[in-house]
């Protein structure tokens, strides 16, 4: 049995926090509260909150134990790394695009896209599942400041 998300403005919730939350606990429904259109929280049961948070820790746990097993690398020397290897990466761009007789921008977007066909076949819902919104747990690891440097590039 799948659990209904329902959306309720901020106002409604504040008036019916206590039907909210017996319809939660008793698993029927999540609620997404908005406040001026915009989602602000969500009520969960206390056991899906559990659930989400163990599932989280074990995510971060594989990734913990991924980078444990690499050298420690300083913001200083991944940007050092990165410039060394751009010049050269933008030239063979360059070059691959004109042999195509591509923008640079459409050749890295016809790449991307065709390593996605590779790797997730032409189903939209198998890229829907690596979102940030279908996964917040995703989004955790995708958003850290261990990583930040690599973003900023």
């Amino acid at each position: 049995m799948s659990i209904k998300t329902k959306t309720i403005p901020a106002l409604e919730a504040r008036t019916q926090l206590g039907q909210i939350m017996k319809d939660v606990h008793g698993g029927r429904v999540r609620v997404l509260v908005e406040k001026s259109g915009i989602p602000m929280v969500a009520i969960i049961s206390a056991d899906e909150f559990r659930r989400v948070i163990a599932e989280r820790e074990a995510r971060f746990e594989v990734v913990d134990r991924i980078r444990r097993r690499l050298p420690s690398v300083s913001d200083v020397e991944v940007r050092q790394d990165v410039r060394a290897v751009l010049k050269q990466v933008r030239r063979r761009l360059r070059l691959a695009a004109a042999k195509r007789d591509l923008t640079v921008r459409q050749y890295v977007l016809d790449a991307i896209e065709e390593r996605l066909r590779e790797d997730l076949g032409d189903e939209d819902e198998g890229m829907s599942a690596l979102t940030r919104k279908a996964d917040p747990v995703l989004a955790e690891l995708w958003d850290n400041r261990k990583d930040s440097a690599y973003d900023r590039l």
